[in-house]
């Protein structure tokens, strides 16, 4: 499961990122650039978590990263949406992984 998150959760930020990133030369463009840096940020941060606790099987890492996915989700609400499967994968990746370890 948190395979599956990470790699949503990767396809989204690389939407995400492309999207914004694409009408930055105007000025509305740069003024929702800034609006949403914010969101990108830790979503990115979160999706470098989420991959790093996946490889490394560390649960606090995957905790973190579905804490960040949360986070992100409330700092753009309108993207949510996008973000509510990834969310809820990494929690219960998080806790199957919690299982696992012991």
């Amino acid at each position: 499961m948190l395979l599956i998150a990470s790699i949503f959760a990767t396809i989204y930020l690389i939407y995400i990122v492309g999207y914004f990133m694409e009408d930055i030369e105007t000025t509305a463009g740069s003024i929702a650039a800034v609006l949403v840096f914010p969101h990108i940020g830790i979503l990115a941060f979160g999706v470098l978590l989420g991959w790093i606790g996946y490889l490394t099987r560390k649960t606090p890492l995957s905790l973190t990263a579905a804490i960040l996915y949360a986070v992100s989700a409330i700092v753009f609400v309108m993207y949510a949406v996008f973000l509510l499967p990834s969310i809820v994968l990494e929690f219960l990746g998080w806790h199957k992984q919690k299982q696992l370890n012991g």
